[in-house]
Order: structure tokens, then C-alpha cells, then sequence
């Protein structure tokens, strides 16, 4: 996959697909879209179409016409089709993945480790080898939504705070993709020890991008999360010294 991933063009479809507004995903005429991105249009219209519990092999072997040499592609989303219409019974292809070559490979095998096996060690394992070959991995996202998904399931926040690091560094230059790797991590609700590492996280990159509407938000939100954190506790106490000094020469 190539650059075209990163740029707009996929972003909102990309956005529909990961929010599960599956309906709009299926809707989308190929032509809209450029023919470097009509493949992960497919791809996204492939998915949604089963997650709606509907059969897409007629849209895999139009694919399969249109980029005949994509078969790699469509035979795991061929196959993805198949679990969900026949179940693990008749089904080896995931079984068969020990290590992952491209990127939607990659996410189903760990989706069917998660969902068919229940083990989300082996899947945080095969995302960890596929997501180590960053020179060639730079702009696509989901594994990494994934990865950090199963960490914080696991409640290993230190490693899920490093892939957003991660990804944050190589997205520098495509805005969109950071902030959509925060937004998708947001979603998750997550409660846990690291909180307050994710919403500095979340102040970091909104004074980044040119000092943005939400930093002020941001700050504003941590004392009620993270009241005790020593950040705040620091940044109050500076707060009162300073209201204190005001107060002391304000003229009347």
C-alpha cells in the first residue's frame, strides 16, 4: 500500500467503516474514488458488508476482476467472507497465517485469534512482528488501532501509550491520521492507571497543531479526570501563587 492511504481521500470512508456506519461504507460508487484507492475501498465495502451479517462474494469476485493481481487480498477477504457464512469448521486459511505480509491480512488473522480463539496474547504477538516493519508499515493504520486496542484490553497501558507515540511520530506530517488514531483510542473509554499519560497525550498534540481549540479544553478536562496527578498539582499551585501575587498589588 502506498502513500495514497494517508492522504484525504480515504479519510471519511475510512472514518465510516472504523465508527461502523457500515450502510454509508457499501454505498459509495468506485468511481469517486481514485484507482490507487479503489482497492481499500473495496476492501472497506468487503467488511462492512459482512459485519452486516450479509454474504459479499459477488463484490470479491467483482473485485478480483478489477485488480487481477490483488489475489493475495481477496483471498483472505474471501476467506473472512467464508467464516463468517460457515464458521471455523470449514476454514483453515487464518490457522495457517504465522506471520502476516500485508495489512489486512494481518488485522483479520488477529481478529479471528480474538473472536474464534479468545487469545488475544497471540494476536498482540502477530500485530507486534507486522507493525515492527515500519519502514514498510509507515501509513497503515489499523493494525496499530488494533494493537493498541488489545494492550488496553490487557490493561498493559505502557505499551499501548507507545504504539500512539508511535504512530503520532510517523503521522507528523498527516495530521488527519493522528488525530484519528487519538479519536480511536478516545472511543474506547479507557479508565485505567494511564489516563492521565493518554489526555497529556491528547494536550501535546493539540498545542502541536497550531495551538488548536482543544489544548485549553484539554487542560481543563485533567483536574476532574486525574485530580491528584502531579502536573496539576504543580500547574494549581502555580495558578494560586500567581492569582495570589494579583490580588496582593491590584490597584483599587
Amino acid at each position: 500500500m502506498n502513500d495514497i492511504s494517508d492522504s484525504g481521500e480515504l479519510f471519511t470512508i475510512r472514518n465510516q467503516f472504523y465508527t461502523g456506519q457500515h450502510s454509508k461504507v457499501v454505498a459509495y460508487d468506485l468511481d469517486l474514488f481514485s484507482p490507487e484507492a479503489q482497492l481499500k475501498v473495496l476492501e472497506f465495502q468487503v467488511r462492512s458488508i459482512v459485519a452486516r451479517d450479509d454474504d459479499a462474494s459477488l463484490l470479491i469476485e467483482q473485485g478480483k476482476s478489477f485488480f487481477p493481481d490483488q489475489e493475495e487480498v481477496f483471498s483472505v477477504l474471501q476467506a473472512w467472507n467464508d467464516l463468517a457464512t460457515f464458521g471455523t469448521d470449514e476454514l483453515t486459511y487464518f490457522d495457517d497465517i504465522a506471520e502476516a505480509t500485508f495489512e489486512t491480512q494481518a488485522v483479520l488473522t488477529a481478529l479471528y485469534l480474538v473472536k474464534y480463539h479468545k487469545d488475544v496474547d497471540l494476536a498482540i504477538a502477530l500485530l507486534t512482528k507486522f507493525t515492527a516493519r515500519a519502514s514498510e508499515n509507515a501509513f497503515e493504520l489499523e493494525p496499530y488501532l488494533l494493537l493498541v486496542q488489545l494492550y488496553l484490553f490487557k490493561e498493559n497501558f505502557a505499551e499501548a501509550n507507545k504504539v500512539v507515540l508511535f504512530v503520532m511520530t510517523l503521522q507528523l506530517k498527516h495530521i488527519p491520521e493522528a488525530q484519528e488514531v487519538l479519536d480511536q483510542v478516545a472511543a474506547l473509554d479507557y479508565k485505567g492507571a494511564g489516563t492521565a499519560d493518554m489526555l497529556a497525550n491528547r494536550i501535546t498534540y493539540e498545542y502541536l497543531t497550531n495551538d488548536g481549540p482543544m489544548w485549553w479544553h484539554c487542560c481543563v478536562n485533567w483536574p476532574l479526570q486525574m485530580p491528584s496527578t502531579s502536573f496539576w498539582l504543580i500547574s494549581r499551585r502555580k495558578n494560586e501563587r500567581f492569582d495570589a501575587i494579583v490580588e496582593k498589588y491590584q490597584v483599587v
